[in-house]
């Protein structure tokens, strides 16, 4: 029978010693337990068993376990058994010289507490405590030959550490240079150096070595690279090595950093970093050094005293730019001194004219009129024409410059026939005829229509686009109807409310095969227009645009969700199972109208989605498309700017990458990204330069290459790469259908999420707009017999520069306000009809063409009567019903309708405005009759009312008569009460006259026109008031508001 044996060499323990236990190493730590064996035996050795004294009392059960509050009275265990996971861990294979060895080694070069092994008998199953700490050794007296003798054995017995559970069985017998600790725990063993300041502990050097073999080196918490301090301190070491590296370790300097920041203030350093908030160090320090700094934290001191010296010196902006750019700007400077020069030739050229004209200034202040008489008489010119000359000399003359471009100049250049000058009157009435009414007006179509038959029959046909602008709340008076604009209006044609428009819807017509782009009607709007309203609307202009001779085949809109509540109401629909991209013409049953959404929106809403999302994925077997990409190549492309001629995508900035607000409504930037240069870039960096954040971007690239592909099909803009019958354009739009059916296939099986999905409003609206472009397109150059097709006809580009146009003819204002762009609009709607041709050399070879003149304005636009004319002529009817003649007025009204002892400031403001209007018009007035019962007086009066006239006036101010006051101030009560309607000045009249007639008035020829003239007047001035104080207060308001959106996130 074999007898068990202890597996660690020297151990003499075996199985037939009753007090020692065996134990078979476990099979799931058998390779801890061999290389913890063979480590001890310096060997490889096959571990059967390990008797108990190679293991730490704690690490063996000899008793049962039970809880705290149970007495144990169970006893011991007959059978022990070891933990969980313990490994030997005690050997003690080396000699009694060897013992001596350690024991004899001065404590003082050490800060560890050796520890000896003891043998001291226990009862069965209880092993021997077989290592003991903290017991004081004696020293051995030995002299010098004994010592080392027994040193150069102790060094011999040392083994090499191969493992971090070699080094757990051994760190204690390294030798620590003076103020060195050791900490242990089961992950990592250190050694380190604590250092005292100010009362504060600090690490200030630590060698850490871990459980997973790795070394690291610190420097007040700095990580320090292991081959600064030692290049053998590497698995497997010794401890040798072990000590000499943290003596070595020890000895080294470390770097006390560079300048104090306390001595440089408002200094930064890009490659330095500021230390307790006390001193820089250079991000090149090697911390530790055989000097008190090192070379680069040294060499800092110099760059931050040059730093100090430049803020103090003036400010010198340099410019960093490319080459190319670089170029572009030696150009600029070169075209400006260029400039310069020019202008100093002018100015030199002028300055002779000045003195040449001061010259010949003084000798037309010599000359006599005479010789004027005779020069002109010579000449033998015209009255009209000396009397001019004659003008000009007397003019010259004067020393005051001022008045000179009045009003009397122009009526005395016309009234004497020297120059062909319309009256003022005329002027006017032209100004007047661009009515500015919201809706489709039929006088305008009127135009239209003669404008239409100018057109080949090709160019009749095109495009209805439609959108919407943002306009600024504001609200003004019509003089023309007496009316406010501003106001929400749709022409009549669906019921408004009276709130005030910000929204403006615009029509317009776009020619397919000519360069003509006329807008059709414009609906202010408090809001975005209902999907339900715009298909009424959409249906209308259509049918007009139709009767005006010109052919729609088709309509295109923007993404907004009213104009996707459009399509449903017309049947149109982007889903992929149920894909309708147009609807039967309303006035033609063999002729369809064909539905877009805007191409450069859509392509925008995608990079936008992209931007947003970070990835998206066309099917779970291939890698994403991902954001990030685009911006690995803007990143490669600013590291290699420095020394590279140009980019690899010049166009790319930083605007393209980081999206803000302003940026995602940027149709162009989105272009630039989906672009076939950004597609070549990504592919560049990834197979040519090796850049490994690149290695997955095949399907970025592929993504981008066909979407720049998609968006030239469908922004096509000259006649050379028009879309033709056999063109390539309708394979890469054909294509696109499918890849993007096949997209959504992925999602409605939920292979991808939604995440990873465009947008459904921008998944329809390419489905619908690729395949309407694909038929319309076949249907113009199959049916229409057109050469080709420009697909940028099919989108809003025009519409776009309308805007712009609209937002820059005041200047710029991004959000002009609803009046002012009614204005804008008809100005340039009528523009577009009557714009001459750009060159005048052509000769009218068809004296039938028809052509748009201003007589036909005129005609057109001057049939009805003005509505300000209606209204008033309503307002003196009304006036001769309830006008009574009575030839005494002062009890007209009662008199306890005022206090005279006690006013209010509402009655002092309106006795002055009364005043002033009183003052008005009693000039015209020539009955003595009228004049009697409306004239007031300018001297003091003692009414409570008068007081801010008798206050204001230095004897020019007017009281209004008793008879004006009382009527003004009830036609106050009324105005105040229907202020807010759209029809303020008619309610207004209304009510005055159903509570505060009948009117008495003593004269019968004149009482209406009198009347008429006192309570329109007051009206029409207090409307300008009301919306005078509106807009400040609606000013106001969007201040507020501004300054609020700038304290929250959007």
């Amino acid at each position: 029978m074999k007898i068990r044996k202890c597996s660690v060499k020297g151990c003499s323990s075996f199985k037939r010693n009753p007090t020692i236990s065996f134990f078979k190493p476990p099979k799931a730590n058998y390779s801890a337990w061999k290389s913890a064996v063979s480590n001890a035996n310096c060997e490889e050795t096959i571990v059967k068993f390990v008797c108990a004294e190679h293991f730490r009392s704690d690490d063996i059960l000899n008793s049962y376990l039970v809880p705290h509050d149970i007495p144990n009275t169970f006893g011991n265990r007959d059978l022990i058994r070891l933990k969980t996971g313990i490994v030997p861990s005690i050997f003690f294979s080396v000699d009694s010289t060897s013992n001596d060895i350690l024991s004899s080694i001065d404590s003082s070069n050490s800060d560890h507490t050796y520890a000896k092994c003891l043998s001291i008998p226990v009862n069965k199953s209880v092993r021997r405590e077989l290592f003991v700490e903290n017991i004081d050794i004696e020293p051995y007296e030995l002299n010098a030959e004994h010592l080392n003798k027994r040193l150069k054995l102790f060094e011999e017995t040392i083994n090499d550490i191969f493992t971090f559970n070699d080094l757990i069985m051994q760190f204690k017998r390294v030798v620590l240079p003076e103020g060195w600790i050791t900490h242990f725990s089961h992950h990592e063993i250190v050694f380190y150096k604590p250092k005292f300041n100010d009362g504060k502990m600090q690490i200030e050097k630590q060698l850490v070595f871990k459980s997973t073999l790795e070394i690291c080196v610190y420097v007040y918490q700095l990580t320090i690279e292991i081959e600064n301090l030692s290049n053998t301190l590497t698995y497997p070491t010794s401890l040798a090595h072990l000590s000499q590296a943290i003596k070595i370790f020890d000895l080294k300097n470390i770097c006390v950093g560079g300048p104090r920041s306390i001595d440089f203030p408002g200094v930064r350093m890009k490659t330095a970093t500021l230390e307790n908030n006390q001193f820089w160090r250079h991000q090149k320090c090697t911390i530790l050094n055989e000097y008190k700094k090192c070379y680069a934290c040294k060499n800092m001191s110099k760059y931050f005293r040059n730093a100090l010296n430049k803020q103090k010196e003036p400010t010198y902006i340099g410019c960093t730019l490319t080459p190319t750019r670089r170029r572009i700007l030696k150009k600029i400077k070169s075209d400006k001194r260029n400039l310069e020069k020019s202008n100093s030739r002018l100015r030199s050229i002028i300055k002779d004219i000045n003195f040449e004209l001061g010259k010949l200034q003084e000798k037309t202040q010599t000359i006599s009129n005479d010789s004027i008489q005779h020069i002109l008489d010579s000449e033998k010119l015209s009255n009209p024409q000396k009397i001019l000359i004659n003008e000009i000399i007397n003019t010259s003359k004067r020393e005051q410059k001022q008045n000179r471009k009045s009003s009397a100049t122009y009526s005395f250049l016309r009234d004497q026939d020297i120059l062909p000058l319309p009256s003022t009157r005329t002027i006017r009435n032209y100004l007047q005829l661009v009515k500015t009414k919201c809706g489709f007006d039929e006088q305008f179509f009127q135009l239209f229509k003669k404008k239409i038959k100018m057109l080949r029959p090709e160019q009749r046909r095109g495009m209805l686009l439609f959108d919407e602008i943002f306009v600024r709340e504001s609200i003004n008076v019509d003089s023309q109807n007496l009316t406010y604009k501003g106001l929400e209006d749709f022409g009549g044609e669906v019921p408004t409310s009276s709130l005030k428009a910000n929204h403006g819807l615009v029509f317009v017509f776009q020619s397919f095969s000519a360069n003509f782009t006329q807008p059709i009607a414009i609906f202010a709007s408090r809001g975005p227009v209902k999907g339900t309203v715009l298909a009424q609307l959409v249906i209308k202009a259509i049918c007009l645009l139709e009767n005006a001779g010109a052919m729609v085949d088709g309509l295109v809109s923007d993404g907004a969700t009213s104009n996707r509540k459009l399509w449903s109401e017309l049947g149109v629909s982007g889903d992929k199972d149920n894909l309708k991209n147009k609807f039967d013409h309303p006035l033609d049953n063999k002729r369809c109208v064909y539905v877009f959404s805007d191409a450069p929106h859509l392509l925008k809403n995608v990079r936008n989605r992209l931007y947003n999302k970070k990835s998206l994925r066309e099917s779970p077997k291939k890698p994403y498309i991902r954001w990030n990409d685009y911006v690995e190549v803007y990143n490669n492309d600013l590291k290699n700017s420095f020394n590279a001629p140009t980019k690899v995508c010049p166009k790319i900035t930083h605007r393209h990458i980081l999206i803000d607000s302003f940026s995602k409504m940027k149709v162009k930037l989105a272009a630039q990204i989906f672009s076939n240069s950004m597609a070549r870039g990504i592919e560049f960096y990834r197979e040519y330069a090796k850049i490994e954040n690149l290695k997955n971007s095949y399907e970025t690239q592929s993504f981008t290459d066909r979407f720049n592909k998609l968006f030239d099909a469908l922004n096509r803009k000259h006649p050379a790469e028009g879309i033709q019958i056999n063109s390539n354009d309708f394979e890469i739009l054909e294509d696109n259908f499918k890849w993007l059916d096949n997209w959504e296939d992925q999602l409605n099986k939920q292979n991808i999420s939604k995440d990873e999905f465009l947008t459904k409003s921008t998944a329809d609206g390419l489905r619908v707009t690729i395949m309407s472009t694909i038929e319309l397109s076949k249907y113009l150059l199959e049916e229409c017999k057109f050469k080709y097709v420009l697909s940028a006809k099919f989108n809003q580009d025009r519409l776009e520069q309308f805007f712009g146009m609209a937002r820059q003819v005041s200047g710029p204002n991004d959000h002009p306000c609803s009046t002012t762009f009614l204005q804008v609009y008809k100005t340039l709607s009528v523009y577009s009809i009557l714009k001459p041709p750009k060159t005048g050399n052509c000769m009218i070879l068809d004296d039938t063409t028809p052509k748009i003149t201003i007589n036909d304005l005129k005609t057109v636009f001057n049939d009805n009567t003005a509505e300000r004319t209606a209204k008033l002529k309503s307002l003196k009817n009304k006036l001769d019903l309830l006008a009574v003649q009575e030839t005494d007025i002062d009890i007209v009204f009662d008199e306890q309708i005022h206090n005279y002892f006690k006013a209010d400031t509402k009655d002092c403001v309106i006795y002055y405005i009364c005043g002033y209007i009183t003052k008005h018009f009693t000039k015209s007035i020539t009955c003595d009759v009228c004049r009697t019962a409306v004239i007031g007086k300018t001297s003091y009066s003692e009414k409570p009312e008068a007081t801010i006239v008798n206050l204001k006036s230095r004897g020019g101010l007017t009281h209004p008569n008793e008879f004006v006051y009382k009527i003004l101030s009830n036609v106050e009560i009324s105005f105040l009460k229907c202020c807010e309607s759209i029809d303020v000045f008619d309610l207004t009249v209304d009510h005055f006259l159903e509570n505060f007639g009948p009117i008495v008035f003593p004269c019968s020829d004149h009482k209406s026109d009198i009347l008429m003239f006192i309570i329109s007047e007051y009206i029409i001035m207090r409307m300008r008031q009301y919306t005078h104080m509106t807009n400040i207060n609606q000013i106001k308001k969007n201040a507020n508001k501004k300054k609020i959106s700038k304290l929250v996130n959007t």
